[in-house]
């Protein structure tokens, strides 16, 4: 999924998170309470930084963990800000820098942000067919290339292989750039077709309808609306 794919469905899970957490504020017991702890703008303040200005650190912190992941592709929007030369789709992705975070949110609440976005990045990725290894190093990709090329010799900087062999042995919809004669290695497993920009599509559109029928379904917003 494109950045701009990421930053829509975030969007959108932000706007029910949002819904969710101001109707259990109004409920009692453990869920009510820790609700209306994180709808009120003072959990977020720090030292020199009142709950409004934390609050909008935080939501900016939140749409820059949608992008995050991506900085170790050197395509990617968000790697001409940030890059880490680290395969695709493996530390990046993976759950351990998601739990970091959220461990040094326990001390500067607005950095919960950037867990959050991210982990919200890696879901959604999760979801496309060769998916993520959650907890990588310890899980990694298999290798399901149908070719009569070993999987080996798609890594860039071998120049023997020439972009009409890569062409011609990389199936449709698999992860390749003929151009620059690479295929991940980490991605040796049919990926979502990035191509087929309808899919993608219908994807952040079936989020949007969730998020807006919860929105305007929800008590909290009925009542204020009669």
């Amino acid at each position: 999924m494109k950045a701009i794919g990421h930053l829509a469905t975030g969007a959108a899970v932000a706007l029910a998170a949002d819904t969710t957490i101001k109707n259990l504020a109004y409920s009692s017991g453990p869920l009510g309470n820790a609700a209306a702890t994180l709808s009120d703008p003072s959990f977020f303040d720090a030292p020199h930084i009142s709950g409004a200005a934390g609050i909008a650190i935080f939501s900016a912190l939140y749409f820059l963990g949608l992008l995050l992941p991506d900085c170790d592709n050197a395509e990617s929007f968000i790697s001409k800000i940030i890059y880490i030369p680290v395969g695709h789709r493996t530390w990046t992705h993976s759950i351990w820098p998601v739990l970091c975070l959220f461990i040094l949110g326990i001390f500067w609440h607005p950095i919960t942000g950037l867990a959050f976005g991210m982990l919200i990045h890696i879901f959604f990725d999760a979801l496309s067919v060769s998916g993520i290894c959650w907890l990588y190093p310890l899980t990694k990709y298999s290798d399901n290339i149908k070719s009569g090329i070993k999987p080996d010799k798609y890594t860039t900087g071998y120049e023997d292989v020439s972009a009409e062999e890569l062409d011609r042995e990389v199936p449709p919809g698999w992860h390749a750039d003929v151009e620059t004669r690479h295929v991940n290695p980490n991605h040796r497993v049919k990926l979502y077709n990035t191509k087929n920009k309808g899919s993608v599509i219908v994807i952040i559109a079936i989020v949007w309808i969730l998020a807006l029928l919860y929105y305007f379904l929800s008590a909290s917003v009925l009542w204020h609306l009669f």
